[in-house]
This record gives structure tokens, C-alpha cells and sequence, in this order.
């Protein structure tokens, strides 16, 4: 009896979530399983902006290229109280945008929006790891994560 209530309660907590993208799919006249969730949170605040060239390629298919696995609900959340898109920050550059509003930090908030701490953050931070890797392979460590060049190491000593 414990495991069919137990079987039960995961079904409807994994069905849960599904229903409530179905739900604003249909509140946005969209059909429902169609678009991600992002991109319905996306669609709603077009909508709302009555942005119809942001609708229409979102309605096309050039929503978010993040998979939605990598946007959290928090993110998405937050993101929407900043009317930006929740695919395009990390949760903690929404935070720091939410702080730079609220004290009216206008330079902070631009150079946020903008996207170049992007840039700065990834040209400038090398692991010793990943600069190890990098010099064993004969290669500029700024090019490639730790992830990218454990793979080349991985396939240059399969080869070997």
C-alpha cells in the first residue's frame, strides 16, 4: 500500500510541472508541449510588450538555444521580475542586475545587460588544470574549457 500511495505521489509530482507549461501554452494561445518553458515565459513577455518580432521568432523556433534542463525555475522566475530573458543570465548575474536596479546603479545594469562580463569572465580565468592540460597539448588554454581539452587529451592518447 506504501509504495503504490509512494508510486502515486511521483507521478503526480512529475506531472505537476507539465500541466502548468500546458496551462500557460494555452493562456498564450499556443499549443501545449510545443515550447519549452522558457520560451513560453519568453513568449508571454512579448506579448505583453507587444514586441511581435520577438513573438514571431520565438514562434518560429529561435527561442532560447539553452536547454531548459540548464534554467532554473528560480532563474526563470527572477528573470521575469527583471523582463529579461532567463536563457541569456546565470542566476548570479540576475541577482547582481536586481541589486544594480534597486540602487539605481545605471552603469552596473548596462554593462550586465550588455553581456561583456561574459567576455571578461571567461578570457581571464584559467584553472591551474586547465593550463596544465592546455601546455601538454601545445594549446592557448583561453581557447577551450577544462571540459574541451580533457576530451582532446582523451583523443590524442587514443590515437596514440
Amino acid at each position: 500500500m506504501k509504495r503504490f500511495i509512494l508510486t502515486t505521489a511521483m507521478t503526480v509530482a512529475l506531472a505537476v510541472p507539465a500541466a502548468a507549461n500546458d496551462q500557460l501554452a494555452m493562456s498564450l494561445g499556443v499549443e501545449p508541449g510545443e515550447y519549452t518553458l522558457s520560451e513560453l515565459v519568453q513568449l508571454q513577455t512579448a506579448m505583453e510588450e507587444g514586441d511581435q518580432k520577438k513573438i514571431d521568432f520565438i514562434m518560429a523556433g529561435g527561442g532560447t538555444t539553452v536547454p531548459e534542463s540548464a534554467v532554473s525555475p528560480a532563474q526563470i522566475q527572477l528573470a521575469t521580475e527583471l523582463n529579461v530573458d532567463p536563457a541569456n543570465f546565470s542566476y548570479a548575474e540576475l541577482v547582481q542586475l536586481r541589486q544594480a536596479r534597486l540602487t539605481g546603479d545605471i552603469q552596473e545594469e548596462g554593462f550586465i545587460l550588455s553581456g561583456e562580463n561574459d567576455i571578461i569572465s571567461t578570457q581571464s580565468f584559467v584553472s591551474p588544470g586547465q593550463a596544465q592540460i592546455a601546455a601538454s597539448l601545445g594549446l592557448d588554454p583561453t581557447e577551450y574549457t577544462l571540459a574541451e581539452l580533457a576530451s582532446i587529451a582523451a583523443e590524442r592518447e587514443d590515437s596514440e
